[in-house]
């Protein structure tokens, strides 16, 4: 049998989103953000400004031909420079490194405007035409580099040049391309685009503090909280357990066939797949790992299944294991989805109780030491699937987009009231957001003549994704 290195090698979709995910919280750490704000009365037209292109603006076409065509027609820049990129993202915008390649970038940021303003965006992979779990996303990847940090150096040198109108045009222009990007029905491709979202808040982050910056309140309350569709992503993620056992995705065969061997055989192969080099023929799923998971199965497939004890009896271990596997599969996925239907921080607690459940199956099954990967029986992959990080890293960047819209509204007041500070959220005349997370108030204290401006810890999640932004708020005199 072939080591379990190879088990998780194709897999982009469904193991590779915890992956994706624990990244992308961890890049997201961020310490106090220092905001120095002048006031701003929000416009008195409340559509004046977005941070979307209007549906009348739209045109129709698909987006995705014209993300796809950037790095071609720009093949040096791609050669020989993109490597800096991180390097530039450190300067200010003034940079002469960054000057010296604004013509690049308002290349890059003319063929983003073209795809931004198209109605659609088909991705086309080929889902349903071959394993799900063989489907490679490269190009999505892409996207973070393009449309998130190119087009935040495009930006960051319209601030310094005070063309504030280029840039609130490229913040539209990225949080309009994340919208396409999440458009796929692949959990991957939706963290994408939430992070590039994320990217563009903390451009506005820039915006705002600048002497001359419009008030963002009306625009930010008009961005929805999440621009993908997490429950067909979750849909397709669980169809594609089915997938890596063709001998028995269309039905379920009876007690005793051998195409459960098979289909055993085929999910250990094509599905959990490990990303590090392991050592062909070291940490293999020996027997003795087979046995403990086939004995859990043969314990609990009474209560799960309708089947006899005599049934089971005649069952190989390896049919045992698939069918506990797809059992708790099924129950899995199903408590999933309803989970995700309630308002977003009902949804959370709900699958933090899904996760704790899914930690004590894994510690059921997990048999040897950990080294280069997670070892022991084949079931521990997927389903972690079943946690609460994919839900939060899909959303993370709808609640940045309240903590902001505070932020707007604490400029507004001060426009109203001599350039003070309120010393209470409440005394703010704009309706404040609560927290998508938690659906409480905001922490919000003001002293020594700065605020200081949060969202509560969420209850019951793990420290490294309870994290949030905090804002140390001052007006410039």
């Amino acid at each position: 049998m072939k080591s379990i290195a190879k088990l998780i090698r194709c897999f982009l979709p469904a193991y590779l989103v915890i992956c994706c995910i624990n990244a992308e919280l961890h890049s997201q750490v961020e310490d106090v953000v220092e905001l120095t704000l002048h006031a701003r009365s929000v416009p008195q037209n409340s559509d004046a400004i977005r941070l979307l292109p209007r549906e009348h603006e739209l045109r129709d076409g698909n987006a995705v031909v014209e993300l796809l065509r950037m790095p071609w027609e720009q093949h040096n820049f791609m050669v020989l420079e993109r490597k800096m990129i991180n390097d530039w993202l450190e300067m200010k915008g003034d940079a002469p490194e960054l000057v010296k390649h604004e013509g690049v970038f308002e290349h890059f940021k003319n063929k983003m405007r073209r795809a931004a303003y198209t109605r659609d965006a088909d991705w086309d992979y080929p889902i349903g035409e071959q394993p799900f779990v063989s489907i490679l996303l490269p190009d999505v990847q892409g996207m973070r580099g393009f449309v998130g940090r190119i087009m935040s150096l495009w930006i960051r040198i319209q601030i310094k040049k005070g063309d504030l109108k280029k840039a609130e045009e490229g913040i539209l222009i990225q949080m309009a391309c994340a919208r396409h990007v999440c458009s796929s029905p692949i959990i991957v491709c939706q963290l994408v685009g939430a992070a590039i979202i994320s990217i563009g808040c903390g451009e506005l982050e820039d915006l705002i503090q600048h002497p001359k910056a419009e008030n963002f309140y009306y625009a930010l309350g008009m961005l929805p909280s999440s621009f993908g569709d997490f429950k067909a992503a979750v849909d397709l993620e669980y169809a594609a357990v089915r997938q890596a056992m063709p001998s028995i995705e269309a039905n379920q065969p009876p007690p005793g066939d051998e195409r459960w061997k098979t289909a055993f055989d085929e999910l250990y192969e094509n599905y959990i797949v490990a990303f590090v080099g392991v050592v062909e023929g070291e940490n293999e799923l020996d027997r003795e790992s087979l046995q403990r998971q086939a004995d859990v199965a043969a314990k609990e497939l009474p209560e799960l299944t309708e089947f006899s004890e005599k049934q089971i009896a005649s069952m190989s271990d390896k049919e045992k294991c698939v069918r506990w596997m797809l059992a708790h599969h099924e129950n899995l996925s199903g408590r999933y989805i309803a989970a995700i239907q309630q308002p977003t921080h009902q949804a959370i607690q709900a699958l933090t109780e899904i996760e704790s459940d899914v930690d004590l199956l894994n510690e059921r099954i997990f048999i040897r030491d950990q080294r280069d990967v997670p070892e022991g029986a084949v079931a521990t992959s997927f389903f972690n699937m079943y946690t609460v990080r994919p839900f939060i890293g899909c959303h993370r960047f709808g609640r940045k987009v309240k903590l902001l819209q505070i932020v707007e509204a604490i400029r507004h007041h001060a426009s109203q009231n001599d350039n003070q500070l309120p010393m209470k959220l409440a005394e703010i005349d704009l309706p404040i957001p609560l927290d998508p997370f938690t659906n409480g108030p905001a922490n919000y204290e003001v002293k020594e003549g700065h605020a200081m401006l949060s969202w509560p810890l969420i209850p019951n999640v793990s420290d490294d994704i309870n994290y949030g932004k905090s804002y140390k708020i001052k007006l410039a005199k």
